[in-house]
């Protein structure tokens, strides 16, 4: 049997393939349209607010970073360069002073010991912008400095692993000798 609504003609405006007999939706009384307007603009507000004040930090921050706290220890571009290459070696230094079981404990003493002469890094590159020798210096130190801390991290395994062997191939119960 077929459906009797089939045989009834479609009008062309009308939506869902309704006869066109139905009423219209009733229209959204005044007070209706001023609450959409109203949570409209409070959700679009609360969104631009949102993006304006995540802009304005991340433009403080890239553009207009904090001052140093302490003035760099050195006076030119030279004695900045000298400095940061001292505090690698005295980080190297320190990193291998130590019975450490792990390689965390070698990073910390290298990091802390080249820590508060590199926190002047910036101010060393703002000293030596006018020369392009010291900026590749400066590059040259900074690029010893990454693989002097790898350095430490791999020699911390691998002392490790040797102090274990060592430690399991003489016995933990030999006494020191005495004299």
């Amino acid at each position: 049997m077929a459906d009797e609504t089939e045989n009834v003609p479609r009008s062309a405006g009308a939506p869902n393939g309704s006869s066109g007999d139905e009423p219209a939706p009733a229209r959204l009384g005044r007070a209706a349209r001023r609450g959409r307007r109203v949570g409209q603009f409070l959700y679009y507000a609360m969104v631009g607010a949102i993006a304006v004040a995540s802009t304005a930090q991340i433009t403080r921050q890239v553009f207009f970073p904090p001052p140093a706290e302490v003035p760099p220890p050195f006076q030119g571009c030279r004695a900045g360069l000298v400095a940061l290459f001292q505090a690698i070696e005295q980080g190297r230094a320190a990193a291998e002073r130590g019975d450490d079981r792990d390689e965390e404990a070698a990073l910390v003493r290298y990091r802390e010991a080249v820590g508060p002469i590199w926190r002047h890094r910036d101010a060393v590159a703002a000293l030596c912008q006018v020369d392009p020798n010291a900026i590749g210096a400066l590059d040259a130190i900074e690029r010893l400095r990454y693989s002097e801390e790898h350095s430490v991290r791999h020699q911390a395994v691998e002392l490790t692993a040797l102090r274990r062997q060592v430690k399991e191939l003489v016995g933990m119960g030999l006494e020191p000798a005495r004299r």
